[in-house]
């Protein structure tokens, strides 16, 4: 449906009411495949957007380690800082996300960053 939406002229960074873009919602919900059709269709993998502020924080947040393996080869920055000033480490080790905190720390998270309402990854596990 994607796919088909995209060739039909959908803009692939529009927003819903609450400010995200296909691609952070399809991260959210561990959508691989809609992440790879929207990244190959031009969506911007860093864009801020929503509660989580970028894709790879949103799915870190519940866990998707496809979906963050898949925006993390694609260029996602693994230290952005989402709303609230967190990180995806961080909002993994609060979440008790341990297989995408190990991708993040394997690929170079801030362990020590601070930022957010649990300060550092530590603090928010």
């Amino acid at each position: 449906i994607v796919t088909i939406l995209l060739k039909e002229g959908a803009t692939v960074h529009a927003r819903e009411s609450r400010g995200n873009t296909a691609l952070h919602l399809a991260a959210l919900e561990g959508h691989a495949d809609v992440v790879k059709v929207l990244l190959r269709r031009g969506a911007l993998v860093d864009i801020p957007c929503g509660m989580y502020g970028t894709a790879l924080v949103a799915a870190s947040s519940r866990g998707h380690t496809k979906v963050a393996r898949i925006l993390l080869e694609k260029g996602a920055n693994v230290t952005a800082r989402g709303v609230g000033g967190c990180t995806a480490l961080q909002i993994a080790s609060f979440a008790g996300k341990l297989e995408v905190a190990r991708l993040l720390l394997d690929r170079g998270a801030g362990i020590d960053l601070e930022g957010g309402k649990y300060g550092r990854a530590l603090n928010a596990a």
